[in-house]
């Protein structure tokens, strides 16, 4: 049975890499949305504006996949609200309007942001303690859509990378302009963008129990 797939913010790194791969599969029908890069085959959609948000109710999506918001933490960690107003209160929004017209599953990328940092190793059972305002914006998207929208998945998935992500676009431009690299001297676990698109097309054929990934 083909399904209505919706992803929110298809014209970024992880959005325009789903929006591709998944479009492969004849059975979804893939629809794609952009807010300021205009990219061919996407629909406009500036979710910064509630009223632009009948849209979905328009398209009436089985499943809706969040890859969107602000992820340069350099403009992030300036002001909490307006983080927050971009990228927690438009996800209100969705949850808000879609739980009364149309109860889409919602796949939410989220990310390793929420945890504090402090120990590694997390689980999803850990306590979530965000300390920058990027993590705060995830952790309250995470329990805004918990506590009021049963359908739906949360991945938090950290520093996803692959071809053209920008830490391999920084990685590659300055080798090739010799430049020295400041790297980092604590542990990070890198998320290949092929195993992000994996774990969705398990949820989308219904593989995963977990609500939390």
């Amino acid at each position: 049975m083909s399904k209505k797939i919706l992803i929110i913010g298809a014209s970024g790194f992880v959005g325009s890499y789903l929006f591709n791969a998944l479009n492969i599969n004849s059975t979804y029908e893939i629809i794609g949305t952009f807010k300021k890069n205009k990219r061919k085959g996407l629909i406009k959609f500036d979710y910064s504006l509630e009223e632009n948000f009948k849209l979905i109710d328009e398209i009436k999506p089985d499943i809706i996949i969040w890859a969107a918001g602000e992820k340069n933490l350099k403009k992030t960690e300036v002001k909490i609200s307006k983080t927050l107003d971009k990228s927690f209160t438009p996800l209100k929004t969705l949850i808000n309007q879609d739980l009364s017209k149309n109860n889409s599953k919602i796949i939410f990328l989220s990310s390793d942001y929420v945890f504090d940092g402090d120990k590694g190793d997390y689980t999803i059972y850990d306590k979530t303690i965000p300390k920058s305002f990027y993590g705060i914006s995830k952790f309250k998207s995470e329990k805004y859509i918990i506590n009021n929208h049963s359908n739906y998945n949360i991945i938090r998935a950290g520093a996803i990378i692959g071809e053209k992500s920008v830490f391999i676009n920084w990685l590659i431009q300055s080798l090739n302009d010799n430049s020295k690299l400041d790297l980092y001297d604590n542990l990070f676990s890198p998320t290949p963008i092929i195993n992000l698109l994996n774990c969705i097309e398990d949820i989308i054929q219904e593989k995963h129990n977990e609500k939390i990934i």
